[in-house]
């Protein structure tokens, strides 16, 4: 069969033991928590009910877009020899960080209500972020 490049990363993905178990894992104990516990207002703040719209995807612009400045300005620090970029490039790294953090909530929370075969995609596309996210600073 002739797939292409995605298909057969996700093939790898979901044929991974590990990573099926580590998902049904942590999905169990999230359930636990906010899907049948008392932080439930908390996963339908984070899921976006009061937005309408799913939070999750709205908040990846924030880090997204405040890293790409943190880049341009360390860029124009260096290439234009602008002083005193610091202090504006680590408060936008900051607000990059803070933004993430609500990013990976508001995501772990949406996780929890995908079906059993986007689970350890899900799984593995928030591991690959917080790795990026942690690497980032």
């Amino acid at each position: 069969m002739n797939r292409d490049f995605s298909e057969r990363i996700d093939h790898v993905i979901n044929a991974s033991i590990l990573l099926n178990r580590l998902a049904k894992g942590m999905r169990g104990l999230l359930d636990k928590i906010f899907l049948n516990g008392p932080l439930q207002p908390i996963k339908h703040f984070l899921n976006g009910r009061w937005l309408g719209h799913p939070l999750h995807p709205v908040l990846t612009d924030v880090p997204i877009g405040a890293w790409l400045i943190v880049v341009v300005l360390d860029v124009i620090a260096v290439v234009f020899g602008v002083p005193n970029l610091g202090f504006a490039s680590g408060l936008i790294a900051l607000i990059g960080i803070l933004g993430a953090v609500a990013t990976i909530a508001s995501g772990f929370m949406d996780w929890q209500d995908v079906g059993a075969r986007e689970l350890t995609v899900g799984l593995t596309h928030g591991l690959i972020n917080a790795t990026g996210t942690i690497l980032f600073q």
